[in-house]
């Protein structure tokens, strides 16, 4: 029994370091991010927040050291009691075994406490990213692009950017889908955004926003990335606005760039050098 109470504290440090290990993909005292893979196998990340790693690490380090001192105080203490209990008048290695015992159940008491808190921040992340996983299968699914429809993307950019909706272009039917236009005319640049669906007039498989220069004097193709940047910043369910736009940015002047973001396919065309396109469309 005494061999296994000996070892109480350096179990706690085992432990308590093993749940500071089980944290050890956060930094700056918030978790990093862990990576799923969609259907397509395109990487997605999903942030856990309120997970302090200074606090564990200073509890860690705290119950460590004073599970280190307690253990090389036993050993001392087996050797010569007196150098251990120099406040008693008549120190055993009994008394010194007594006081091992009642540290090593306190510390094995804090790190009890500290693992349940683990695994609760432990499960979290797991609740987490089984969300998230979903959330990825869920979209995968659909052939729409989820989270926006005909009337939101009329709404943002009739309202925001003053696109005008082309009655005329818009409608549709069962045999041929249904397609919404917007237009808009500003110093020299012609915008058209174009949604389509084949089988529901409200939703969206694709969307499509081109810019085109017509006073080439004046403008160069630069001024049309605005309103291309402005359908990469949609916010349909899954997506990461920040990486579309990098991406967008990064590929302005790449014909037939594409990537999938969020089961989300961006494609870019660069039909001349006074044309940009941005098709947005279901990922396959």
């Amino acid at each position: 029994m005494s061999m296994y109470v000996m070892y109480v504290p350096l179990y706690g440090i085992i432990f308590i370091m093993r749940g500071l290990l089980r944290c050890s993909f956060s930094r700056n005292g918030q978790c990093e991010g862990l990576e799923v893979r969609d259907e397509q196998s395109n990487p997605r990340f999903f942030y856990v927040d309120n997970i302090n790693i200074l606090n564990i690490f200073i509890m860690v380090t705290f119950i460590s050291l004073l599970s280190v001192l307690a253990f090389v105080a036993f050993i001392v203490g087996m050797i010569n009691p007196s150098l251990v209990l120099r406040w008693n008048s008549n120190p055993t290695r009994l008394k010194v075994f007594g006081y091992y015992l009642l540290v090593g159940f306190v510390l094995a008491f804090i790190g009890a406490m500290f693992s349940d808190d683990n695994k609760r921040d432990s499960t979290s992340v797991e609740n987490a990213v089984k969300d998230s996983v979903e959330t990825v299968e869920e979209n995968s699914k659909s052939k729409y692009i989820e989270g926006v429809d005909v009337k939101s993307i009329g709404d943002l950019f009739e309202d925001k950017y003053s696109f005008i909706k082309d009655k005329k272009s818009s409608g549709g039917d069962k045999d041929f889908g249904y397609s919404a236009v917007w237009t808009k005319q500003q110093n020299g640049l012609d915008f058209r955004l174009d949604t389509y669906c084949s089988d529901d007039k409200k939703k969206i498989e694709s969307i499509r926003m081109s810019g085109r220069v017509v006073d080439l004097q004046e403008k160069s193709v630069e001024a049309t990335r605005m309103y291309i940047m402005a359908l990469a910043s949609l916010n349909y369910k899954g997506a990461d606005v920040d990486k579309a736009k990098k991406w967008v940015s990064d590929n302005f002047y790449t014909d037939k760039a594409t990537t999938d973001i969020g089961g989300v396919r961006f494609t870019i065309y660069v039909p001349s050098e006074w044309v940009r396109m941005l098709i947005l469309e279901k990922a396959k």
